[in-house]
């Protein structure tokens, strides 16, 4: 009878340990889909100061600049 009472006793346990390498592995997942989640905003953020750089850049070159003045260019760039 002590053999069968060692045994549900390690089964218990190795089903506890089982428990908690679940929700381990379900933790792992839910950071995982955050990152994933947060490099996707990422990318987005990227590409729309990318644009906005561009933008800038378009802006600006409608100005002459110089060591001694600034003037705007009459022209398209």
């Amino acid at each position: 009878m002590l053999k069968v009472a060692e045994i549900a006793a390690a089964s218990e346990q190795q089903s506890a340990q089982t428990g908690e390498v679940m929700q381990s592995v379900e933790s792992i997942a839910a950071t995982s889909e955050e990152a994933a989640a947060a490099s996707e905003q990422t990318a987005a953020i990227s590409y729309s100061l990318a644009q906005s750089a561009e933008e800038l850049n378009a802006s600006l070159s409608l100005f002459k600049v110089s060591a001694t003045n600034v003037s705007f260019k009459s022209g398209p760039a």
